[in-house]
């Protein structure tokens, strides 16, 4: 007997009184303020560097994990909108399939689960997806940072993979103070506003990116 997943536990409860007896639906769409946030932490970033041969700072990494909670957020909310629509059609195994998606963390198997669930795969670069499973997993190494004594020259696979992308010059240094590389943090960025951009225009949505209000990039 194979046992299936359970759907994680979602308590909810009034936290005032709505004026109205009847209260519609709706959710808060975060993801543009991590976004926001982490695009802040990149330009601190910008003016530190400026003086600096090597340019590093201390805000990208925490720009990294931001990003990648924009991009988890952003994918939990769409989500959010089709369990509304299945759920309005009594669709109960579709939208059981969609909550298991929403539940997990943002990796490699949450972003492929989306991606063949929504039926969106062939739309999207296959390097697209390659380097949003590439912020995932350095993310995870930045935020579940599983400190040991290593030699100094030894990295972990995921910043190593991410280093190679960006092509920062290697040098005798921890793998956290290249990670921290002003370049790593603009690839973070254009890693999140690509995957966002393409999924804009396979939904219709308008892009984000407009710099005009309310978009995200709006007084940045």
């Amino acid at each position: 007997m194979i046992n299936k997943p359970r759907l994680r536990a979602r308590p909810y409860e009034p936290f005032y009184v709505s004026p109205p007896k009847w209260s519609p639906p709706s959710f808060s769409a975060i993801s543009s303020h991590h976004y926001r946030s982490a695009v802040k932490l990149i330009q601190y970033a910008q003016a530190e560097c400026i003086t600096q041969q090597f340019k590093t700072s201390f805000f990208i990494i925490s720009a990294i994990c931001l990003f990648h909670a924009c991009l988890e957020c952003y994918i939990n909310e769409y989500i959010g909108l089709i369990l509304f629509s299945f759920e309005e059609q009594d669709r109960k195994d579709t939208v059981k399939r969609f909550m298991s998606i929403q539940d997990k963390p943002l990796g490699r198997g949450k972003l492929n689960g989306y991606l063949d669930a929504c039926g969106a795969r062939d739309h999207f670069e296959a390097t697209a997806v390659e380097d949003v499973v590439a912020l995932c997993e350095l993310r995870d190494r930045l935020y579940h940072h599983s400190a040991e004594m290593k030699p100094f020259n030894e990295y972990p696979q995921a910043a190593i993979v991410v280093l190679n992308k960006v092509g920062v010059p290697s040098m005798n240094s921890s793998w956290v103070s290249l990670v921290s590389h002003l370049e790593v943090g603009n690839w973070a960025r254009k890693v999140t506003e690509r995957f966002v951009e393409r999924h804009c225009a396979i939904t219709g949505w308008e892009s984000p990116f407009s710099g005009q209000p309310p978009a995200w990039n709006s007084g940045l």
